[in-house]
């Protein structure tokens, strides 16, 4: 009797690793993600399932969220591995006044303080209203020299510097000596 000998190779377990990552930020389709596969028979095929579903080993251009990356060989061997690809959010820009910016404002009293009260921000414009008034001051003080009304606007912007954010207040301010009588629209 004649005998034959086969050896069979199986390869290594397949393995799914993530390769790179990059948070996108803004609320913008602007992460990036790589995985890289290990063992198995190659080629293969990289599915991602979540907030932007493609094909491929590395994605770009990705909102940020929870993707489920999956991986098959040829031979039908699949491994899945979870991706989160952190989301930056834009700053939230918010401010008070000194005094306050509901109320109107004598000009013998227009030295405001601006108290910034932001969330998320690393960096601040300030449009002032008044012609020339601007500053990157975290919390400015700024007098007002004629009676008016003045749109004050706080541009803040995130650790990336790329989405920023506006929130305006308008400032009402009156000469001394002016007898202010608020009507039906007007507390």
């Amino acid at each position: 009797t004649d005998t034959a000998s086969l050896q069979i190779n199986q390869p290594d377990t397949l393995i799914l690793f993530l390769d790179d990552l990059q948070e996108a930020y803004c609320d913008w389709d602007n992460g990036f993600a790589s995985v890289i596969a290990t063992g198995g028979a190659t080629p293969y095929r990289y599915i991602w399932e979540g907030p932007s579903p493609r094909e491929g080993v590395s994605q770009q251009n990705i909102f940020g969220g929870r993707y489920v990356v999956a991986v098959q060989d040829t031979n039908g061997c699949l491994d899945t591995l979870t991706v989160d690809v952190p989301q930056v959010p834009p700053a939230t820009p918010f401010f008070t006044t000194s005094p306050t910016s509901d109320t109107t404002i004598l000009l013998s009293d227009a030295m405001v303080l601006f108290q910034n009260q932001s969330v998320g921000a690393v960096s601040y414009v300030w449009d002032l209203g008044a012609n020339g008034g601007t500053t990157d001051e975290t919390n400015p003080t700024f007098q007002y020299q004629e009676a008016g009304t003045y749109e004050v606007t706080l541009t803040a912007y995130n650790e990336y510097f790329v989405c920023p954010v506006d929130f305006t207040v308008t400032l009402e301010i009156v000469p001394d000596g002016v007898l202010y009588i608020p009507n039906a629209f007007t507390p």
